[in-house]
Formats: C-alpha cells, structure tokens, sequence
C-alpha cells in the first residue's frame, strides 16, 4: 500500500510541475508576443507601424515622439503655407526636392550628412548628431502629402545603427499619410 502512495504522490508532483510549466510558457509567450507587435500610432495625418515597446511623449519641436529603449522617432509636418512660394514652391516640387533642399541644410550644420538615398520609393538620408557626450545616428526620411511635406527621423546610439537600420527602413516604408 505504501508503495502505492509514493507513486501517486510522485504522479501528483509531476503532473503538477507540467501543469505549472504549460501555464508559465503559455503566459511568457503571449506577453512577449504582445511586447513585440506591432502598434499603429498616428497624429496630425501620419500613421506609422512600430513595435509595442515604443510609448509616445510630447515633445514641443515635433508633431510626433515615439521612443523605445533603443530607438526614437521623431516626426515634423512642414505646412506649405510656411515656405514663401517665391524662393520654394512646395506645390509644383517633388517629395526628392525637399529632401535635397533640407539634406543641404543638414550638412552645414552635421558634415556627415549623406546624399539622399532612395530605396523601394522610400527617401531618405543619414547624418551624425553629438549631444551630452554621446554620438547618435539619424535616418531621416521624407514624405509629401496635400499640404505638407513630413520629416520622420529615426535616431540611436551610432554604435546601435547598423543593428537597427533594417527596423528604422522597415518602419519608413510602414508610413502613411492621409486622414
């Protein structure tokens, strides 16, 4: 009879272990599933895809913030009704045109601003900034819409660019624009 009861007691402990596992890697997988999906965020008429570990934040030069551990997005509409028409047209020029209009006033300011890449219909540039001892690297691309043009930079620690590049295009290419 003794014997019995160890093996029922073995049984219950170990029925008991896979049962408490099945739940732990069941919760585990389905909080990082959730951590790691996407999220769609959108303001002023731009939407973007990233991933659910960015949180958005207010921050007064640009019309969108998002920033993870290892990356940050920022986002800037450029009315047309700011450019004076007599210098710029923001109507008749193309999305490429603006990019090389602000790429060239980067590089006053950041000389290892690069010369516009395009890539799948995507435009985009990269340049260096210093800030607190620290050297980040952004990929700034650039969109047309009715009224605006839009500048979404992605930035990171430089030594973390070439980790994340593939991310910062994946999640340009996710942009829209429209309401």
């Amino acid at each position: 009879m003794e014997k019995r009861k160890i093996v029922t007691l073995v049984g219950f402990i170990a029925g008991s272990l896979i049962l408490f596992f099945a739940i732990f890697f069941t919760v585990a997988h389905f909080t990082f599933q959730y951590y790691e999906g996407e999220k769609v965020f959108s303001k002023s008429g731009l939407s973007i895809s990233l991933t659910r570990d960015f949180k958005e934040k207010e921050v007064l030069e640009y019309t969108a913030y998002y920033s993870s551990e290892k990356m940050m997005v920022l986002t800037l509409k450029v009315e047309f009704d700011g450019f004076d028409t007599s210098k710029w047209n923001p109507y008749e020029s193309a999305c490429y045109d603006y990019a090389e209009k602000i790429s060239k006033e980067y590089r006053s300011l950041y000389p290892s601003t690069t010369e516009i890449i395009t890539n799948e219909e995507l435009i985009y540039f990269t340049f260096d900034f210093e800030q607190s001892g620290k050297t980040y690297k952004y990929l700034l691309a650039t969109y047309k819409a009715d009224d605006a043009y839009w500048q979404v930079s992605f930035g990171c620690e430089k030594r973390n660019y070439d980790a994340l590049q593939k991310d910062m295009i994946s999640y340009a290419q996710s942009v829209s624009i429209g309401d």
